[in-house]
């Protein structure tokens, strides 16, 4: 009887076994988000700012300088992995770069940012309630800098599509 009580019985302990190595895989994946949101943020202002890949590169750029076409590829595989509430916190990361940018530099990062949520909507991994309400965020209320009408005329023209708990987050 010692023997037997040994031995794992098979269908229970394997499955426990199976949890535990899914419970490390997800514990060791915890810690890469925050270094990719962090790196998307190092990228939003290199473009930002002039860097030294653009000066020896110049003839390469892309004709858009208010978007790179590569910002939106990385943001697009970034909330490709995330779940909505992972994607609420890399939104208020990209509504932070904003607010936090000098008054000289606020309207470029607020172009660029805006950019981002227009191509993550646009490939259907960001929800119109979550880029409705990162442009919303994204606005200078205090009109130190010029609003944007097409942000605007987007915002108006999808409130509509909004859930009822994404038009009253917006109005929060």
């Amino acid at each position: 009887m010692s023997v037997a009580s040994n031995q794992p019985t098979s269908s229970t302990d394997t499955q426990d076994e199976k949890d535990k190595s899914l419970g490390m895989r997800e514990a060791e994946a915890v810690p890469e988000r925050p270094l990719d949101i962090e790196r998307l943020r190092r990228c939003i202002i290199e473009f930002v700012h002039e860097n030294f890949l653009e000066v020896v590169f110049w003839q390469m750029q892309t004709a858009n300088k208010d978007f790179d076409e590569m910002l939106g590829v990385q943001a697009v595989v970034l909330l490709s992995k995330m779940d909505e509430k992972e994607r609420g916190v890399l939104l208020m990361e990209l509504v932070t770069i904003v607010h936090e940018a000098s008054p000289q530099w606020r309207q470029e990062y607020e172009r660029v940012v805006d950019a981002i949520l227009y191509y993550a909507h646009a490939a259907g991994v960001l929800s119109i309630n979550m880029c409705v309400e990162g442009l919303a965020l994204t606005a200078d209320f205090t009109l130190r800098t010029i609003m944007d009408p097409q942000k605007w005329t987007f915002i108006e023209e999808n409130i509509p599509l909004m859930d009822y708990k994404g038009v009253r987050s917006l109005f929060k």
